[in-house]
């Protein structure tokens, strides 16, 4: 780890994983009415405390119509999170729990960002002498 980011502490990788995790609980709303699925997410406490030794997955493509998609070193740690809401198509998504799950999460990502802007902004006053 650099200097840098020992100064700026754990708020870089927290903010890309915290974008990840927007994503997948994106994913999880537009799925709301998607026959069959099943919510995701990934425990953040656990991943972040990994991230120094993660290297990359490439997800891999099962149908032809399938998009490709970034390699991410969090892709294997995302999991199916169970559900207690039955329905008769197994959709165990309930919308109003992963709004605020999204809610929070997003929270928590402009956090780091203001966290960040702060250290920035002492190094820039510490450059200029300030």
């Amino acid at each position: 780890m650099t200097s840098i980011d020992n100064y700026l502490g754990i708020h870089s990788k927290a903010m890309t994983l915290r974008a990840h995790r927007a994503n997948i609980l994106a994913s999880n709303l537009v799925n709301v009415d998607t026959p069959g699925y099943t919510p995701r997410d990934l425990n953040f406490k656990d991943v972040l405390n990994q991230t120094g030794s993660m290297k990359p997955v490439t997800p891999v493509r099962t149908h032809s119509a399938h998009m490709g998609t970034a390699a991410s070193p969090y892709h294997a740690n995302v999991y199916e999170r169970p559900s207690e809401q039955l329905s008769f198509d197994r959709n165990t998504v309930n919308s109003e729990l992963e709004r605020a799950k999204f809610a929070d999460n997003s929270l928590r990502y402009q956090a780091s960002v203001q966290f960040l802007n702060s250290k920035i902004g002492g190094i820039i006053r510490a450059l200029r002498g300030e």
